[in-house]
């Protein structure tokens, strides 16, 4: 439903483990105003937990982040590097008592290629980014 606060737990064991809520956005006849919070090329870095915690403080509805997003340039391995985001955002999240819809668009450093690369690049599906 629009405009709905819902509350969601978190089971384990049959345990509650965690409890948050969440609201939806209003609908299109609504006279609510929607905040929106972007940015980009963010990683995970002390500057970016700043950000997210000014962008919070500002009650956005939703948050934004135009790619490059955690700079693991599309390896694999770097898995952790999302981990590592995606709790910074929710342990801001929880110190504001909520969770706030986030939204991701792909960069170049998130697919692995860089704008102005001095060779050509093939990719090939078993060594392409995730995204592709």
């Amino acid at each position: 439903m629009p405009e709905t606060l819902y509350t969601m737990n978190i089971e384990y064991d049959n345990k509650v483990q965690a409890t948050f809520e969440y609201s939806t956005l209003p609908n299109k006849y609504s006279n609510k105003d929607i905040v929106i919070s972007t940015g980009g090329d963010i990683g995970d870095r002390k500057a970016a937990r700043e950000m997210i915690n000014k962008a919070l403080i500002n009650n956005p509805d939703v948050i934004v982040v135009g790619g490059d997003i955690v700079y693991d340039d599309a390896e694999r391995s770097c898995y952790f590097a999302w981990d590592s985001l995606l709790r910074t955002f929710t342990t801001s999240m929880l110190l504001h008592d909520r969770l706030i819809p986030l939204v991701f668009s792909v960069g170049n450093h998130d697919v692995g290629l860089n704008s102005l690369p001095s060779r050509n690049i093939t990719l090939s599906v078993e060594k392409s980014p995730i995204y592709m």
